[in-house]
């Protein structure tokens, strides 16, 4: 509906690739994932155009790694971690993080996303009350609780 309404806005895409990365859609299109980052970062404002290029490429890390294509999940991460410049809110390491929970690395998890709660402190209790989907298969970890707190379930 959302494309339909608005056709020239990338948040259609970006939403549909979203949930690309859930169960909520049966089996992960690693096709159609790379077909909407294109599109995203088609439709991204100029001035935000590489972050949203970047953001779109670390879901579709994370669809690789619904997938099962682990390495190319790690590759895509790797190169699309963007510097502090271009992302000072550090928001494409918090998705690297998820893209690599999903692998089942904890160690790179936590590591980026203390890279992005180093920029945003005050969402650090935020997580470790509770850590949401994306982080909840880490949050046991005694890494994820050192990064967050002592209240991660």
């Amino acid at each position: 509906e959302i494309r339909r309404r608005f056709p020239g806005d990338m948040s259609a895409p970006r939403c549909e690739l979203f949930m690309l990365t859930t169960r909520a859609r049966p089996g992960p299109d690693v096709g159609r994932a790379w077909r909407l980052a294109d599109s995203v970062a088609k439709l991204a404002p100029a001035n935000r155009r590489q972050f949203f290029e970047l953001n779109a490429h670390m879901l579709v890390g994370a669809v690789l790694a619904r997938a099962g294509l682990k390495d190319s999940a790690a590759s895509v991460v790797e190169r699309s971690k963007g510097d502090s410049e271009m992302n000072p809110t550090r928001d494409l390491a918090l998705f690297g993080a998820f893209v690599y929970t999903q692998l089942g690395d904890t160690q790179k998890a936590t590591d980026l996303l203390g890279v992005y709660l180093q920029v945003n402190v005050r969402l650090r209790a935020a997580y470790a009350d509770d850590p949401g989907w994306w982080f909840r298969g880490i949050s046991g970890d005694p890494g994820f609780k050192r990064l967050v707190g002592s209240s991660a379930r």
